[in-house]
């Protein structure tokens, strides 16, 4: 058994991954998820500048040199919230670009959705100190959806992925991607589906439950489209926001307290966050 089958979560502002870990997987089965699927996909994702928070000296491999020459199959405009304006969304075709591992991010996104279903993580940054999703408030749904993950993941076959899931990767298109990664949230809808999400610097995975409409799946949609888009970095941010407003007051200035300290820990470093772009909250009193 190895220590190092984990869930990444986010370290600072400056992309760097790092891993909550537990006694959970085998050296064969913790070999297999790297190498098909967190080794290309950690490489491809957005790097940001190791000295400054919107430095040119990025990479963002999977946008800027995958998607370079590629044209979009499909592209137009959507308001993804009334308080926004419309945004660009681009669909590009995995199958006309061999370059886009759909196989790759699919892999690696299940494995990370099964690993937060799986078993209780220890992580300080939940409410005491434990996490773990359910795929559904209904036991029978959440124990089915985790054996189904499993057994794609042992066979790694296109024809075992999940029949009730739909899964959607988003390329974020801001030039500075949020560098951020965030645990494995669900919501559930009142028509019955259910959304669980998660992104990694660059690119967000969107898996829902009991989904009917599979065009834009990356392994069921025609071509297996890629989205690039803002929407993942928005929705995050949003969600971000609306669980802390959701915490007591105590909770909150902790939360505050942490994320000032971070701060100046990175400027400690040398790290130059002189233009660093924060999401303003108004803690709240008890």
């Amino acid at each position: 058994m190895l220590d190092n089958a984990g869930l990444y979560v986010a370290e600072g502002g400056t992309g760097t991954l790092r891993q909550i870990s537990k006694h959970l997987l085998c050296g064969d089965c913790d070999n297999k998820i790297n190498e098909k699927g967190e080794n290309w996909t950690l490489n491809y994702c957005y790097r940001p500048d190791s000295r400054k928070w919107r430095g040119p000296n990025y990479k963002f491999r999977l946008r800027d040199e995958v998607l370079k020459n590629a044209a979009p199959m499909r592209k137009g405009t959507m308001q993804f919230w009334d308080d926004n304006p419309p945004e660009l969304v681009e669909i590009y075709s995995a199958t006309a670009n061999p370059k886009i591992r759909w196989e790759v991010l699919t892999y690696f996104a299940i494995s990370v959705f099964w690993r937060a279903t799986v078993t209780e993580w220890e992580f300080e940054g939940m409410k005491d100190g434990k996490y773990r999703i359910l795929m559904s408030g209904v036991p029978e749904y959440s124990r089915l959806y985790r054996e189904q993950m499993h057994n794609y993941l042992v066979t790694g076959k296109e024809e075992d992925f999940p029949k009730d899931m739909t899964l959607r990767v988003h390329i974020h298109a801001d030039e500075h991607p949020t560098a951020m990664t965030n645990l494995p949230g669900i919501d559930e809808d009142t028509d019955g589906t259910a959304t669980c999400t998660f992104q990694i610097p660059g690119i967000g995975f969107e898996l829902r439950m009991r989904e009917k409409q599979h065009a834009s799946c990356i392994v069921r949609g025609i071509e297996h489209p890629v989205i690039k888009s803002n929407f993942m970095d928005q929705y995050t941010k949003r969600r971000t926001r609306q669980m802390f407003l959701g915490l007591p007051a105590a909770e909150q200035a902790k939360l505050l307290e942490k994320a000032q300290a971070m701060k100046k820990q990175m400027q400690a470093d040398g790290y130059d966050t002189s233009d660093v772009t924060e999401i303003k909250f108004t803690p709240k009193s008890d």
